[in-house]
């Protein structure tokens, strides 16, 4: 019996984190259902890089199956001294910066919910995870795209740019899922980015075509800071009907006559087939 995959997003804040306000953290979730002794491994997010609060740009899933009792429970680590895990992590005391109570994955629905979650560790409160869901929609297909882009405004002190940018889903005006973002190019106008992005259809826009995909394009700052660069919406439909050329805009030049763009973002190779 197939279940409905839903999306879950997280952002951390009030973390307890001793003598370091900003560490490096990644999330971890485990799942128990019917049937199931203890608790087995899930899913994890990225690993955030000094942060306080940190946004995981990465979604956990869960098969959720109506009318069975399955229940999340979430860890979170301080990844500090270790490089990003990319399976079932080793916990101890000393990486461990909380985890959750057992969590009903009905108390996480409808789609849109915003749930609070406590962390704590010996019996104390650690910090706090606001959790978001999202529908997951399946279609049974792959997407599949490069990206360069074009003459990119010049925001450097030596007339170049470090650009990257972030691909999210439009869910409303305020919630902007990201689904992907991009390495840095280093001092390039023109970048042409190495990745071939691949995901599931359904991961680049909830399983609907006609979801708005809001890009963002950004110049990386030494200093952490980034400064903006443009931005364009599109959507899947757009996409598969030929149009892969976009103007990137900066509102803040649009009120200049002779503006046009503040450079072109191109998908390149796109391509939607079977899973």
């Amino acid at each position: 019996m197939a279940g409905r995959r839903i999306e879950l997003r997280f952002h951390g804040y009030d973390l307890k984190t001793g003598l370091f306000k900003k560490v490096n953290s990644q999330l971890f979730a485990y799942i128990k259902g019917n049937g199931d002794s203890d608790f087995r491994f899930l899913g994890l997010t990225e690993q955030t890089i000094d942060h306080s609060k940190p946004y995981f740009q990465k979604p956990i899933f869960v098969e959720f199956f109506e009318n069975t009792n399955q229940t999340v429970k979430l860890v979170l680590l301080n990844t500090e001294n270790d490089s990003p895990f990319t399976a079932e992590p080793t916990i101890n005391e000393k990486n461990l910066i909380g985890e959750s109570d057992p969590v009903s994955v009905d108390k996480l629905l409808p789609p849109g919910t915003k749930t609070v979650i406590n962390l704590k560790k010996d019996g104390k409160d650690s910090g706090t995870l606001d959790c978001r869901t999202y529908e997951n929609l399946p279609t049974g297909k792959m997407i599949t795209f490069r990206v360069k882009m074009t003459d990119l405004d010049k925001k450097d002190l030596f007339g170049l740019s470090d650009p990257y940018f972030f691909l999210s889903k439009v869910i409303s005006h305020t919630d902007k899922p990201t689904v992907y973002k991009s390495p840095v190019i280093m001092k390039d106008l023109n970048p042409v980015y190495p990745d071939t992005i691949t995901m599931r259809l359904e991961d680049f826009n909830g399983g609907n075509i006609d979801t708005q995909i809001h890009c963002m394009v950004y110049d990386w700052n030494s200093n952490g800071t980034a400064a903006t660069i443009g931005f364009f919406f599109t959507t899947t439909r757009d996409l598969m009907g030929g149009k892969r050329e976009f103007n990137i805009i900066n509102d803040k030049k649009t009120n200049d006559k002779h503006y046009r763009n503040s450079g072109v973002f191109h998908f390149l190779d796109f391509n939607v087939y079977d899973a």
